[in-house]
């Protein structure tokens, strides 16, 4: 058996060592940890510095275009738009109750409320509470510092994922986490939206899992899906996995807390509220958007009937596939492998790809494939991308920057595309994934899927 396979035997079948209540024991020396955490602490606020910079043109007119009387393209222009301080005037500014009062009442009469799943929701309105104390009936002065608060959530948000990328790393990887920090991903979109919530539900989601905490790992799961569906897509690694190592008991309690805590949380809302399911029905509603595979065929004059149901089967027909590769590969796939694949099969069948949604993804890239030749020219593509989108919605944006914009997305879905075919790649030959060779080298490192082989 060659060196590399022998490292990735013994990384399959030791048994984690483990600490008190059971928890597997951290190989990493502490001091290393510590240090590698701080580091990327700082360089987490150094990207968020950078990431207020940018919007700084946009702060100077406090978002309020009317009141300047500029156009909403100035926003696009700049690079500088984030939907924090607009959703704040259009939907808290004066009190509102997100989902029990619509923010919009259309001249047919319909309803538009808040476009977020509810646990979002709540932490859009608890720091409108908090802005709406200091105020000063401004609303665009409100505005800017309803975004400033936000900023400063998202910030500790982004060094909880962050510390969840180390936590989740073997001794010799844990500087990988500086890829998720100085992303220039981070910077320009991590105040875009308040996708950093769920992206940090999932991380702390995983770190339980490693800890044999399947209860909390479903609990965080369930929170995340509340605030933003996608986290609800670890469950399908987890039972695929969970199938193949004979411990479908336990993946499938982890499933039903999972489901539950969601349910729990929508279920004050469901009772009370008429508009919480406007998430769901607007994303149902919506065509081809920005970013997807479905806008550049509609660009071309190609409109796909019945939308939802093909991108539906094409993302289930992809999701076969990864389970496939799960049950069937020679060597078990790491889980957080079969969680980007599956991201990204939603991402790529999905009718938008929003400019936020890549930090979905950064965090999970990092923990399954990380090598700086692939990820940072990934990185490049997505800030490209980033740049097109507003290129095209900017002021006399013409046929120039339309065909820029379907280049660079055409990128982007390529660079989505070469991705999942590198983790494919790792899964069918082991002896290539450098975490888990490392894992293999620290024998007492806690092993993210210890769950899946633990007695």
């Amino acid at each position: 058996m060659a060196d590399a396979d022998v490292a990735v035997h013994m990384a399959l079948t030791r048994q984690p060592a483990t600490g008190r209540r059971g928890i597997p024991a951290d190989g990493a020396a502490p001091r290393g940890r510590r240090v590698a955490t701080l580091v990327m602490a700082v360089l987490v606020t150094l990207s968020f510095l950078l990431g207020l910079a940018q919007k700084s043109a946009c702060q100077q007119i406090q978002w309020d275009i009317g009141k300047h009387g500029v156009p909403a393209s100035v926003l696009h222009d700049g690079t500088c738009y984030t939907d924090i301080p607009v959703l704040y005037r259009s939907t808290f500014a004066h009190g509102q109750l997100p989902y029990a009062q619509p923010r919009l009442t259309r001249a047919d009469g319909s309803a538009e409320y808040l476009e977020y799943p509810v646990l979002t929701g709540v932490v859009m309105y608890a720091a409108a509470a908090v802005t709406r104390a200091f105020g000063d009936d401004d609303d665009a002065a409100e505005a800017v510092r309803y975004y400033l608060i936000n900023v400063g959530l998202l910030w500790l948000l982004a060094l909880l994922t962050g510390w969840t990328i180390i936590a989740l790393s073997p001794a010799g990887r844990v500087w990988d986490a500086l890829f998720f920090a100085v992303a220039p991903s981070l910077a320009y979109n991590g105040t875009s939206n308040w996708d950093l919530l769920p992206v940090a539900c999932t991380g702390v989601a995983l770190v339980a899992w490693q800890r044999h905490r399947l209860t909390w790992t479903g609990v965080l799961l369930g929170l995340g899906a509340a605030a933003k569906l996608y986290p609800i897509l670890v469950l399908g690694p987890l039972l695929v996995l969970g199938l193949r190592a004979g411990r479908f008991r336990e993946v499938l309690r982890t499933a039903a807390v999972a489901l539950l805590t969601a349910a729990l949380v929508y279920l004050p809302f469901v009772l009370f509220a008429p508009g919480w399911s406007y998430f769901f029905t607007m994303n149902s509603g919506r065509g081809p958007d920005f970013g997807s595979v479905w806008l550049l065929l509609a660009n071309r004059g190609v409109h796909v009937p019945n939308l939802n149901a093909v991108t539906l089967a094409l993302f289930l027909a992809l999701c076969l596939a990864i389970a496939v590769l799960g049950l069937r590969a020679q060597t078990r796939p790491r889980l957080i492998q079969l969680v980007l694949l599956v991201m990204l099969a939603f991402l790529l069948t999905n009718k938008v790809y929003s400019v936020q949604y890549v930090l979905w993804l950064v965090p999970l890239l990092v923990l399954a494939h990380p090598v700086a030749r692939h990820v940072l020219p990934w990185l490049g593509i997505e800030l490209l991308y980033w740049q097109s989108v507003w290129n095209v919605m900017s002021t006399g944006a013409g046929d120039t920057a339309q065909r820029y914009y379907e280049a660079a997305t055409a990128l982007h879905l390529l660079g989505l595309v070469w991705i999942a075919a590198l983790v494919v790649r790792d899964v069918l030959r082991p002896q290539r994934d450098k975490v888990r060779l490392a894992l293999a080298a620290d024998p007492a490192a806690a092993d993210p899927d210890a769950v899946l082989t633990a007695g």
